[in-house]
């Protein structure tokens, strides 16, 4: 988050004073509802997609844009940095979720020229954002912690 923020605070007086610009920060799907078993990992996506939101309203008629990023999950070995394997994410997370990264990166690229808000790559995607956005976190929770593979059920 401290990254995000100061990263912009560095590059957009420049572009704002040029007239001309446009930020994308990487959010994720998880930034749309609660993330048992990663819950730093996505209360900092949270963060994200306010914070981008945030942008477009201070930078409107500035020529300059802010798009948020939001992929669902992306073989990039992050599974194995946050501590659980491959096999481990794809059980909980359905294979058609699962976007290329440069499926992923066009997806932002494309979003972020066409002035979007929000980019969700994957119809799989799109729909679980919309569905986070309208269910209530408490019944959320329950179906969250048992597909997580942080909470490994022996």
């Amino acid at each position: 988050m401290a990254a995000v923020v100061d990263l912009c605070s560095r590059f957009l007086p420049g572009m704002v004073e040029r007239g001309r610009g446009a930020v994308l920060n990487v959010a994720s799907v998880a930034a749309f509802g609660p993330l048992p078993g990663q819950a730093a990992y996505g209360g900092a996506k949270a963060f994200v997609l306010s914070y981008t939101h945030s942008l477009r309203g201070e930078l409107r008629g500035t020529g300059v844009t802010a798009t948020a990023l939001c992929p669902g999950p992306v073989d990039t070995g992050f599974g194995e940095a946050a501590g659980f394997g491959k096999e481990e994410a794809e059980a909980a997370l359905p294979r058609i979720m699962w976007i290329p990264a440069d499926k992923v990166a066009q997806a932002g690229i494309d979003g972020l020229a066409a002035g979007k808000a929000v980019v969700v790559p994957g119809w799989v995607n799109r729909f679980a954002s919309s569905f986070f956005r309208i269910a209530p976190p408490e019944s959320l929770l329950p179906l969250l912690v048992r597909g997580h593979p942080a909470f490994k059920h022996d």
